[in-house]
């Protein structure tokens, strides 16, 4: 039903492409999961910019510095696929990119070293989660 100010209810408001979780449980999910992007972003700074020996590389994991990167930035890119409605594609990969290669562009100014080898592990694990949860998405609304 029609006001003077507008729809008069929540579902009278056209709803486009609501992204991996649809509807009012979307809706929540999406907020969660932006809570949860800026935890684990701010971690992810404090880890990129401690001075180096402080934290250990790979978080005392054992599995090496390049895969401790992957799996971080994986759990970012499954978080943004969540966090966000439907963005375009290419400009998230175009985010990752730019965001990856920047913090080690940066890194030097807080006594960290430059590797691009670091980069490229943030890069690549950030599209896998990425991808893998937007394809776990699509599959789940596909089946019956």
């Amino acid at each position: 039903m029609q006001t003077a100010c507008g729809p008069s209810k929540r579902s009278d408001i056209p709803q486009g492409d609501e992204g991996i979780v649809q509807g009012d449980k979307g809706r929540t999910a999406r907020r969660i999961a932006r809570i949860l992007l800026a935890i684990v972003v701010a971690a992810g700074a404090v880890l990129a910019f401690s001075p180096r020996g402080v934290i250990s590389p790979d978080l005392g994991t054992g599995i090496g510095d390049k895969a401790a990167h992957a799996v971080f930035a994986a759990l970012i890119g499954i978080l943004i696929a969540f966090a966000m409605a439907r963005p375009k594609t290419w400009l998230v990969l175009a985010g990752i990119f730019v965001m990856a290669i920047g913090v080690e562009l940066v890194q030097p100014w807080f006594g960290r070293g430059c590797d691009f080898d670091d980069g490229l592990m943030t890069v690549i694990g950030a599209c896998a989660g990425y991808s893998f949860a937007r394809l776990v998405a699509h599959g789940a609304r596909r089946a019956p």
